[in-house]
């Protein structure tokens, strides 16, 4: 799967009209976990009900190699 194909298996949901964030659960493993240990200390939106989540543009940061927790998680 390329990065653009991975961006893509992952729903984005909108709030306001625009596209906000993605379920933590919509991301395929083996991703995921790498994907969590990024956002350690990072903000993360909350809507009541929808578990954990992630800001969309977060997730395809990611998936691009831009953006890196200290611990050097990334995709490669």
């Amino acid at each position: 799967m390329n990065r653009d194909e991975m961006i893509r298996s992952v729903p984005v949901h909108e709030y306001n009209g625009r596209p906000f964030f993605i379920r933590v659960t919509d991301i395929p493993d083996p991703w995921r976990a790498p994907f969590l240990k990024t956002l350690v200390g990072s903000q993360c939106p909350a809507f009541e009900g929808e578990g954990d989540l992630a800001y969309a543009w977060d997730w395809e940061r990611w998936v691009n190699g831009r953006l890196c927790a200290a611990i050097g998680s990334r995709i490669d």
